[in-house]
């Protein structure tokens, strides 16, 4: 994983006083994935996703998802991590 990405996204959660379970969901969204299946995957309600993700638009200061991913830096994120593990599966 690039280090200055990595960097980047951690610097931005923290400015934004983002919980680690706020940054787990994030990530997941960031992916694409609903919030029934992201709830399913952390073993909490689709109502505690919803409540995470209204926290985190006022924490950021965005009004939908794609703002959110954007602002806070995640697609790049994810991005560099699917780089990096297409290159392990090359090498492996």
């Amino acid at each position: 994983m690039d280090d200055i990405d990595q960097k980047t996204f951690s610097a931005n959660c923290q400015s934004y006083y983002l919980t680690s379970r706020e940054i787990e969901i994030l990530k997941f969204v960031g992916e694409g994935l609903p919030y029934k299946l992201i709830a399913s995957q952390l073993n909490i309600s689709e109502h505690t996703i919803n409540t995470h993700i209204k926290n985190m638009f006022a924490k950021v200061g965005v009004t939908n998802k794609m703002e959110l991913v954007g602002r806070v830096g995640v697609l790049e994120l994810l991005k560099v991590e699917k780089s990096f593990s297409s290159i392990l599966t090359i090498v492996l």
